[in-house]
């Protein structure tokens, strides 16, 4: 499967401005850290029921994203 270039660059945006925004979220302590890896775990057993045949890559993806989170922030969530 082949992307368009404007579709690989919406993919690749909106892929960054999640992971950034639940960077800020952890730093900020508006979202535990656990809870995030939670949501990765879910997610990945989610789309490999739909797609098994990507399962090692997910589960190598959803490992790199775990390592790159920030520590849970020490600021007081809302």
């Amino acid at each position: 499967m082949s992307l368009a270039k404007d579709e690989q660059a919406l993919l690749l945006f909106t892929n960054r401005l999640l992971l950034d925004w639940i960077s800020i979220s952890i730093d900020s302590g508006s979202i535990a850290k656990s809870t995030v890896e939670r949501l990765i775990d879910f997610s990945t057993q989610q789309v490999v029921q739909g797609a098994p045949w990507l399962q090692p890559e997910l589960e190598n993806f959803a490992t790199l994203t775990k390592e790159r989170l920030p520590p849970n922030g020490s600021a007081n969530p809302d």
